[in-house]
C-alpha cells in the first residue's frame, strides 16, 4: 500500500513525535517497574503517569495495592538507580483495564517430564507400602498431558 504525502505529514507531526515519546518513556517504566515488584504482581500493576517526581501506579485491587505500598522505598530506589526522578509514589486501585484479582494466568497443565515421572517411580518402587507412596504413584499415573 503507498503512502500518501498526506499521511506522511501525520506521521511528521509534532504531537505524534511527542505521543511516541510519551509512550516509549511509559514502556520504560513499565518494564523497570516489573523488575522491581514480584512477579505475581506484575500482572495486576500498571504505570499510570511520572509527574513531577511522582509516580503514580494502579493495580487490580486494595490487597495488591497495599502490597505495592510496602514495597515503595524499594520501587523508589529501584527507579531513582535507573535515572528516574521519583520523589513520592501514589498507588491507587484501577480494577479496569487490569485482570482481575481473582483471576489466575490460565495455564494448560503442564505433562510430567519423563525424567521426573520416572524418577518419581523409583521412588516409589524404593517406599513402603504407605499413603506417602500411594500418593505418588497416583501422581505418576495421572492423565495429564
Amino acid at each position: 500500500m503507498p503512502v500518501t504525502p498526506g499521511f506522511t505529514r501525520y506521521l511528521e507531526a509534532p504531537e505524534l513525535e511527542k505521543l511516541t515519546q510519551q509512550v516509549a518513556a511509559l514502556r520504560k517504566m513499565e518494564r523497570v517497574l516489573q523488575g522491581l515488584i514480584p512477579a505475581s504482581l506484575g500482572p495486576y500493576t500498571a504505570v499510570q503517569s511520572l509527574k513531577a517526581g511522582k509516580l503514580c501506579l494502579a493495580c487490580s485491587s486494595p490487597a495488591h495495592a497495599a502490597k505495592l505500598r510496602q514495597l515503595s522505598t524499594r520501587i523508589k530506589d529501584g527507579f531513582t538507580a535507573r535515572g528516574f526522578e521519583v520523589t513520592a509514589i501514589q498507588v491507587e486501585t484501577q480494577a479496569s483495564g487490569l485482570p482481575a484479582a481473582a483471576e489466575r494466568h490460565k495455564t494448560e497443565p503442564q505433562p510430567m517430564p519423563a525424567a521426573a515421572r520416572q524418577a518419581f517411580n523409583q521412588l516409589a518402587d524404593d517406599l513402603p507400602d504407605s499413603e506417602l507412596r500411594r500418593s505418588i504413584l497416583k501422581l505418576t499415573q495421572s492423565k495429564l498431558p
